[in-house]
Order: C-alpha cells, then sequence, then structure tokens
C-alpha cells in the first residue's frame, strides 16, 4: 500500500468519523422533534406508503401512559343568535363533491368536512379542493367504523393517528377535529382521541341525507324550526343510519331515510342519488340565505353558546318533527323503530350461504399482502387503475404495444358495469384484469367477500378469467375481516414498489414534479421483480402517464440492460403482467425458511470457535487463514504482529501457482452495474466471487439470489463496510504519515455483531442454494478497505469465517473514468510508488466493485462491465482460467 493510498485512508477516516459526529447530533436534534431520518429502505416503504403513522403512533401511546387527559366534546348550544355550524360527512363521488363545492362558494359559505381517512386518500384532490375554498377537514375515523367504545385503547389510537397523519399531510391542518359514528364517547374513547391529537370530538344530533327533502318547502320549514345554535351535518354518502335521526318525543312512524316504497314527489323523483344530493344541498344553502342564518365552523360554535339561554320548546320540537317527517310520509313524527327489512330472495340467500362456506373453508387464514416479487426473472409488472379516464387507457395501451409489455388493470364494479368492451379489449390484447375495491363498500368480511365475487364472476363473464389479485386505488391498512374475505374468496392483496401518484404533488402535477416525487437514488434502476403503479384518473394531464411510463422505461429498466452487438443478448428487463411474473419458476420465498437452508450454511457464523485454541494456535491459524496483499506487510500497517510473525503471513495476496485468475467483486448497489457484470461473466461462461456488503442488500434480494444462481461465489463484506483496523495521523519529517493500530475491545465486539448480521442477510435469501455440489455462501470474508490487525484477524476467525481474503491486484475501478483506462490498468498493470508495475500473474486476485458509476440514471455501460468485456478474451487468450475463490479455498475450518 503507497503512502499515498495510506495518507487517502487516514483522511478518509478522519472525515468518517467526523461524519459519524455530525450524523449523530443531527439525529438526536430530529428526534427531539419528534421527526425521522429516512434511509434509502425506509424512502422505499413511504413510497408504497406515504402516510405512515407509527411515529404519531408511538408518541400517542406514550401519551396515554403519561397522561389520562380527554378529549372535549363539541355539541349544539344555546344561543339567542341566529347561527349555526355547517358541516358534511363523508364523500361523495368526485364530480359531485366538486359541485357541491362550487355551489358553498356561490353561496359564501364556509362548513367542515368530516372525512374517513382512507377516502380522503383516495381522493386527495377533492380534500385539496376543501382547504382552497376555505373549509376545515375533520376526522370521521379511517373508514368510518362504528360503535368504538367496544375498541381497545390501542386500537383506537391506530385508527386516530393514522386518520389525522392523512389529514395532516393532505391540508397541513394541525387541529383536527374528530366525529365518530354511532360511537358512545365514553372516557377510554375520549382519552385515546386526546391522546392521538384530537383535543375536541364532536356530537351530532341532525343530519340529513338526499332522500331526506323532495321539495324546497319542506327544506325552508325545516330550517326555520331549528334550534338556533344546531350542529347541522349534511351526509355525502349513502342514506341516514338509525343513530343518525334527530331525537325527538312520540315516536311511531319509521323514520323517513328508513320508510320503504317512499314515493318522493316529481321534483326528486326522476334524478339520480347523486342529482338528489345537489337539489337538496343548494336547496339548504338558499333557505340559510332566506332565514338569515349565518354559519361557522364547527370549532367555533361553542363562542356562542350562553347556558342561561332557554332551549326550544317541546311544541316547537314536534313542528319539527313534524316537518322532516311530512316531507315523505305526511306522519306526525320521526319514528326510531326498527326499519323494515327487506326479505331476502333466493340469490341472495344462496350467496350468502356461499359466502359462509367460503369462511367456513379458509379457516380464519389472512390473505397475503404482496408489495414486491420475490424473483430471479429479468422482469418487471406495470399496474393500473382507473380505466373510466379512456383518454389515459388508449394512451396507456398503445405505449405498451410500443414498449412491448403486458400490464395489470384493476377495475371497480363500476367500470365492469360502465366499460365492460373496453375491460374485454383489454384481456384480449394480452393483459392481465385485476379487482380494484372500494373502501366504502367493503367494510367487513360479508361486504368484501360479496364485492370480490360479483366482479370476479362479472370479469370471468366478461373475459373468461377469473381475477384473483386485488387492490384498493391507494394503498390503505386493511382490517383482519376484509383480508380474511380476501384469503376466503382465493384472491391475494397486491400492492407497488413504486407509485406515480401523489398527493403531495396534486392532480395539476406537471412532469417534472412527479419525477421529482418519485425518483431517488435508491431507484437508479429498476429491481427484478418491481410492481410499479399508474392511476390514470388521477391527473388532469391526461397525456401525464403515458409519458411517465415511456420515461421510467427508457431512464430505468432499458438501462439495466447491456449494450452490445448481440440482439437479444438477454439481458433486458421485460415488462410482463403480475400473474405471470408472480407464477414462474424463478419466484423464491424470502427470507428463505430455516427448514430449506443447507446443513452447511445454516447459522454458521457465531463467536466461539477459537476458544479452545491456544495463542499459538491462534497464531498459526491466521497464518493458515489470512491471504493479505502486498501494500500491507509491516507493523504499521498490520498491527498486532511482530516483525518474526509477519514474516509467516501470507502479505503476497495470492496463493496459487496454477494459470488461473480469481474475480472478485466488493460491495453492492443497483440492478444495472451488477446485472451487466453478470451479463458478461455469462456471455465468457466465467464464474467469480462476489463480497456483498449487506446494509442496503435487504432492499433487493432479488439481487443477490441472482448472483447466486449464476453459479457465483457469495461472501460476506460486513454489513457497515466497518474496517479491521483503525488508521492515525501523525507529522513525519518530511510530510503527515499514516499507520494503522489496532481496534479496541468495545470495537471488536461491535464488529462480531456486524459479522454475524451480515452472514444471517445473506443466509436469509441464499442460503438454500447449492451450485455442482458447492454452496452459494461460503464463509470466505473480504475485509472493508483490506485495512486489518491481528486482533481483527482473530474476531473474524472466531466468528466462524474460514478465510481472510483481500487480493494482489486492486484496480481502483471505482476511480476510472472509462472502460478503456479500467481495461488498460488490468491489462498493462498497477503503478506502484516506486515507478515499476504490478501485473497480473498466476493465481491473481483482481479486486473489482459493483458499484455504480453514476447515481443518475444513464444508457451508457457499466464501466467495469466493460472493461471486463475488454479484458476477459485476451486473458483467456493468454492461457488463464477464471475460477471461484472457493474451487481453491475449503469452507471447512
Amino acid at each position: 500500500m503507497s503512502g499515498k493510498d495510506i495518507k487517502f485512508i487516514a483522511v478518509g477516516t478522519v472525515f468518517f468519523l467526523l461524519f459519524i459526529l455530525i450524523g449523530f447530533f443531527i439525529r438526536f436534534y430530529i428526534k427531539s422533534e419528534f421527526s425521522n431520518i429516512a434511509t434509502m429502505k425506509d424512502m422505499e416503504t413511504m413510497n408504497r406508503n406515504p402516510y405512515d403513522a407509527s411515529i404519531l403512533i408511538d408518541t400517542a401511546i406514550k401519551n396515554l401512559k403519561e397522561s389520562p387527559k380527554k378529549a372535549e366534546i363539541i355539541t349544539d348550544v344555546r344561543t339567542g343568535e341566529k347561527v349555526m355550524a355547517l358541516s358534511f360527512k363523508g364523500l361523495s363521488d368526485p364530480d359531485t363533491t366538486r359541485e357541491i363545492l362550487h355551489l358553498m362558494s356561490v353561496y359564501g359559505r364556509k362548513g367542515t368536512f368530516f372525512l374517513p381517512g382512507i377516502a380522503a386518500a383516495e381522493d386527495a384532490e377533492a380534500v385539496q379542493a376543501m382547504v382552497d375554498g376555505g373549509h376545515k377537514v375533520g376526522s370521521n375515523t379511517l373508514t368510518g367504523l362504528k360503535n368504538l367504545e367496544e375498541y381497545g385503547l390501542e386500537e383506537l389510537v391506530v385508527d386516530f393517528c393514522r386518520t389525522n397523519n392523512i389529514i395532516k399531510v393532505l391540508t397541513n391542518q394541525e387541529n383536527i377535529l374528530l366525529l365518530c359514528n354511532g360511537t358512545k364517547y365514553t372516557p377510554k374513547v375520549l382519552q385515546a382521541a386526546f391522546a392521538s391529537g384530537n383535543k375536541k370530538v364532536v356530537s351530532i344530533s341532525h343530519y340529513i341525507s338526499y332522500q331526506s327533502f323532495s321539495t324546497y318547502t319542506q327544506v325552508l320549514d325545516y330550517i326555520k324550526r331549528l334550534d338556533d345554535g344546531t350542529i347541522f351535518t349534511i351526509k355525502l354518502n349513502g342514506t341516514l343510519d338509525e343513530d343518525e335521526y334527530v331525537s325527538v318525543k312520540k315516536q311511531d312512524k319509521p323514520a323517513v331515510d328508513k320508510q320503504p316504497g317512499i314515493d318522493v314527489q316529481k321534483e326528486t323523483k326522476n334524478l339520480s342519488e347523486e342529482e338528489r344530493l345537489l337539489q337538496v344541498v343548494e336547496w339548504i344553502l338558499k333557505a340559510l340565505d332566506e332565514v338569515q342564518y349565518k354559519t361557522v365552523f364547527v370549532e367555533d360554535i361553542s363562542q356562542y353558546n350562553d347556558p342561561n339561554f332557554k332551549r326550544l320548546s317541546e311544541q316547537k320540537q314536534g313542528e319539527l318533527a313534524k316537518v322532516y317527517t311530512e316531507a315523505h310520509t305526511g306522519s306526525k313524527y320521526i319514528s326510531f323503530k326498527k326499519p323494515v327489512q327487506k326479505e331476502m330472495g333466493t340469490k341472495e340467500i344462496k350467496r350468502k350461504n356461499q359466502i359462509e362456506a367460503l369462511r367456513k373453508k379458509n379457516n380464519g387464514k389472512l390473505a397475503e399482502e404482496i408489495y414486491t416479487i420475490y424473483t430471479t426473472e429479468q422482469a418487471v409488472s406495470y399496474t393500473f387503475s382507473g380505466i373510466a379516464n379512456t383518454a389515459v387507457l388508449i394512451d396507456v395501451l398503445q405505449k405498451l404495444d410500443e414498449l412491448n409489455g403486458k400490464g395489470t388493470f384493476f377495475v371497480t364494479g363500476e367500470e365492469i358495469e360502465n366499460y365492460g368492451d373496453a375491460i374485454k379489449s383489454i384481456a384480449s390484447a394480452g393483459h392481465e384484469i385485476g379487482i380494484c375495491l372500494k373502501v366504502t363498500e367493503t367494510a367487513d368480511y360479508y361486504s368484501t367477500c360479496s364485492s370480490i365475487l360479483d366482479i370476479q364472476e362479472k370479469i370471468e363473464t366478461l373475459c373468461g378469467k377469473k381475477p384473483t389479485l386485488v387492490r384498493y386505488a391507494y394503498v390503505v391498512n386493511m382490517t383482519d375481516e376484509v383480508l380474511e374475505a380476501i384469503s376466503s374468496t382465493g384472491c391475494k392483496v397486491v400492492w407497488q414498489d413504486l407509485s406515480f401518484a401523489s398527493s403531495k404533488v396534486g392532480k395539476q402535477g406537471t412532469f417534472d414534479q412527479v419525477l421529482a416525487y418519485a425518483y431517488h437514488k435508491g431507484n437508479i434502476s429498476v429491481p427484478r421483480g418491481y410492481i410499479v403503479f399508474f392511476r390514470m384518473d388521477f391527473y388532469e394531464d391526461n397525456s401525464l402517464i403515458g409519458k411517465l411510463m415511456v420515461d421510467f422505461t427508457k431512464n430505468r429498466v432499458d438501462t439495466v440492460a447491456y449494450q452490445d452487438d448481440i440482439e437479444d443478448n438477454g439481458s433486458s428487463y421485460r415488462i410482463k403482467t403480475l400473474e405471470s411474473l408472480m407464477n414462474s419458476s424463478y419466484v423464491y420465498q424470502y427470507p428463505v425458511p430455516k427448514t430449506n437452508m443447507l446443513s452447511s450454511v445454516k447459522d454458521k457464523i457465531y463467536p466461539g470457535h477459537l476458544k479452545d485454541k491456544t495463542n499459538e494456535g491462534i497464531l498459526e491459524k491466521l497464518i493458515q487463514r489470512y491471504i493479505g496483499n502486498p501494500e500491507a506487510n509491516t507493523p504499521a500497517t498490520l498491527p498486532g504482529f511482530s516483525e518474526e510473525e509477519l514474516s509467516r503471513l501470507n502479505t503476497a495476496g495470492t496463493f496459487t501457482d496454477d494459470k488461473v485468475i480469481f474475480l472478485t467483486f466488493d460491495d453492492w448497489s443497483s440492478d444495472k452495474p451488477v446485472n451487466q457484470i453478470l451479463y458478461v461473466l455469462k456471455k465468457y461462461d466465467i464464474k467469480a466471487s462476489f463480497f456483498i456488503r449487506t446494509e442496503y442488500m435487504e432492499a433487493n434480494p432479488n439481487l443477490l439470489r441472482a448472483i447466486a444462481l449464476g453459479g457465483h461465489d457469495i461472501g460476506s463484506h460486513t454489513d457497515a463496510h466497518l474496517p479491521f483496523a483503525n488508521s492515525q495521523s501523525f507529522q513525519g519529517e518530511d510530510d503527515v504519515k499514516s499507520v494503522f493500530i489496532s481496534l479496541s475491545e468495545e470495537e471488536i465486539s461491535s464488529r462480531k455483531e456486524d459479522l454475524w448480521t451480515s452472514y444471517n442477510k445473506l443466509q436469509s435469501v441464499i442460503g438454500d442454494i447449492e451450485i455442482d455440489g458447492i454452496p452459494a455462501l461460503n464463509k470466505i470474508f473480504r475485509p472493508p478497505t483490506l485495512a486489518m490487525s491481528k486482533e481483527g484477524m482473530k474476531a473474524i476467525l472466531d466468528m466462524g469465517f474460514t478465510y481472510i481474503v483481500s487480493g494482489d491486484f486492486s484496480t481502483h475501478d471505482y476511480a476510472a473514468e472509462n472502460a478503456m483506462e479500467l481495461a488498460s490498468t488490468i491489462l498493462t498493470g498497477i503503478q506502484r510508488r516506486n515507478g515499476s508495475y504490478k501485473t497480473l500473474g498466476n493465481g491473481s486476485i483482481i479486486i473489482l466493485h459493483m458499484s455504480d458509476d453514476s447515481d443518475m440514471p444513464n444508457r451508457e455501460n457499466d464501466i467495469t462491465a466493460e472493461a471486463l468485456d475488454i479484458v476477459i478474451p485476451k486473458l483467456l487468450e493468454e492461457g488463464y482460467r477464471f475460477v471461484r475463490l472457493s474451487e481453491y479455498l475449503s469452507d471447512e475450518e
């Protein structure tokens, strides 16, 4: 090792330590602000679910333990002022919601919208429009569940926090009101709400829906008879539930929304549900103007409370009930009797029996949720939802044809009814049809099961094949009931590794904005088995999804392939349907079950392998098992050894005179360099040895398994790339010099833990692979930076590693400017400090890297791969053979 190299390592170590100290300070500061620093793996997780609320949940649970505080209840107030709080609950379809917001703007009214978190996430544009219109957004829990007083404290906290986090992300609002459906506000519910950040909850006594009125006169009379100070709520989806009626006395008739066979008057009877809702909302806004009512946000109604003001008389309550009920029935009072249930027909009974039988057969099993496909196949999957946007759909199908790819299209029951011909056409073109569920239609086991079975039957009729892959238009946290229903119908849930729909960017997002959101250093090139999701109905620009598809394919998929003159050279990644990708022979189980691991591999790394050896026995072991490098052969570069001991160590970096060369590759990276290196090696039928830095490997286990299945050796290069000797600088006579020093006991302990972690990560991916009778995973170790000490060697061998191998030919390929430069270095030699050259010879161990050349995507070949393509045929002509280290170094201790 040259003085320049030692100086470089010393300076690097100083900066490394400084970086750790700065990083520790930053992390400590950010943690104090209840934030989080995302690693590359975290970024992948955030991409899958940007509404992750784990930090909020942990904080809330901690709050629960520390404080018994309860949320304040907001309800109707007593006041003599003509004021009420106008609010809405739930979400209608996007067009109807947009029209309602337009009406609010026309009439100059502001309101509070209580939204289920999942529905809000699915229609982020509507939420943004509410905020832009000056309205407030509150929580209606995650999915609008009822009877929350029956849930446990932590279950409540998880629900409330997840909803709050979604709303905060979408609105930037901090003070979020909570409205629970059909729930008694017990101390437990109020305590969970307060801990979760909902300092106030809302109790509402007056609800109406699209069925509540059929003429403007009825609405006007109803508004006139409301108490001042009322919180008045319009339900935006569905009819009223049992608990959503005005509580009045002398009830003897069915409630308005529960009346069977209501014959509404002509003004509304020919309108759709959405049209009737819009009509009712407009009548209410008009009536509020006519009666000259002031409306305020729900959170502000308590400011008008006058406890001494006398409430509405019983007579007025009766008049109010009469007006409300006569709108449809002519009866005098609102009833709370159980509504008349429609008798089930033969078809409904058959469906119910089928669902119950499926549940029994499934025996409580929950559906698998898949985010990525564990496969070594050189393929990815593009998935889509939102086929109702036909302009985008046509563009997407055209682009897939141009890209020679097949996609998976998830469709809803509503889309099947309205776009059956399009779905049939998609399937006939070789694409796959999956099931897209709607949160509002799948709240429990029965409703989910029923929805899936209906969609399956319709798609099978249209396309001749029953779909088994299910998702929602957005990643949601599914209940066990929903997962049980999906499993009972023989389905799996498939999400994605990368979504191009970003609520942070918004529906008006541009190409550059979406790319800035979607791309980061973790996806320079696409990994094998990647699932990419496009919502065709998300962005206003109908050309955007097609452009994103083409850009991703061009810059993240096509760049993985090695460019040479051979057509269809086998290095390209294809775009396939989910089903074909998931059901191929390349799929494997990750992590590998311990029962499937090779006995020679499983759990072989642990401390204590040298415990029974004497000091002399340990030294003999080091002499036998260490293959160093020519630059480390003095006490200053191999600390802990005496001159006599050093003379017995292998510092030449080679161990055989056979006319062979060992290609070795260190570290980790993205698919592009590794895939191209694998291609070049396969091109010449060459096997090599890969030493894996496992810190980031878990984010892409498919790549590691592909290396192993290619017949190559896999060894550890540690998890965190910590060296096994420390460098120390001092001022010499002429300049700053560096020496290496041994590790402390604490550092040795941390290195051993790192070695254990690294090996266990490797065996979890390839512990079951054997090629030509040799396990892919071996116990040959490559030290980071090649730095080593006596104590470091002892730690490595004590953990069970059989060899420590550096090598004699370190190419520094990571610093090469181009392939020709690197090829020249390999063929002509490495210049030493004295000006001579170290050239390749029999038994040379070439040290290369699989690092990315750039953190930006490009179509240039990987420098190391291309250099090997130049070098290998020349060395083969000279008579060299390329072999794996494991063919010479026994894995036995």
